[in-house]
């Protein structure tokens, strides 16, 4: 299969595909990255996030579109919006979202990615960054979704998939992953054990709690 798009000019731009079909699954483990030459930019549509705080990071504009100022205005809606995107669970303690607090202002690979797609083609996954981070230097990151650009470099973006390190100690991965704790994975974890159990998908073949506190 040529995964290569027909339209890509050498010249400006290198591409990685990511594409795993799986037994069962609903669909292939897929995405592409693209490096941008001329601007030593790595283009990415769900690889990695940037979750930015509301107050380094507005709430948007087009929020209005959906909500009135009423709920804007509350300071829990963007800590729940988060949760709500990357699949934690909405639970606060002593009025903060511990979830939301560990992915906070850092580059991480989403909560929903680690427990679907890593958790299910490590080797494949772990093989597709390694290709990113090896072939060229990049030192900004735009991504589809929440802050971009970022500014960012290969170690920074190989280290958001540290949970794919097979030799990595608990102490390395606690320093490199964002401090989600056990609990927080509970709705990804009970997701999956739904999707085993009842024989809806391909199954999780890799802990994607690992380095979880």
């Amino acid at each position: 299969m040529n995964l290569r798009p027909s339209w890509i000019d050498d010249d400006e731009f290198r591409v990685e595909t990511l594409y795993v079909e799986l037994p069962q699954n609903a669909g292939p483990v897929s995405e592409c990255v693209f490096y941008h030459k001329p601007t030593s930019s790595l283009l990415v549509t769900d690889a990695v996030v940037c979750v930015p705080s509301s107050t380094e990071y507005p709430i948007q504009p087009i929020f209005s579109t959906y909500f009135d100022e009423r709920v804007l205005s509350d300071p829990t809606f963007w800590p729940k919006t988060v949760l709500q995107a990357v699949f934690l669970p909405l639970r606060a303690e002593s009025g903060l979202y511990p979830g939301y607090e560990a992915l906070a202002n850092r580059l991480v690979r989403a909560p929903i990615l680690r427990a679907f797609a890593d958790a299910r083609a490590p080797d494949a996954v772990r093989q597709w960054v390694d290709n990113i981070v090896q072939n060229d230097k990049f030192d900004r990151i735009i991504t589809s979704h929440f802050a971009s650009p970022i500014s960012a470099s290969n170690s920074l973006f190989a280290k958001a998939f540290a949970h794919l390190d097979e030799n990595a100690s608990i102490e390395s991965l606690s320093a490199a992953l964002p401090p989600i704790t056990c609990e927080d994975w509970s709705t990804l974890d009970s997701l999956n054990s739904f999707i085993e159990e009842y024989k809806l998908g391909a199954p999780v073949v890799y802990d994607f709690k690992v380095g979880c506190r």
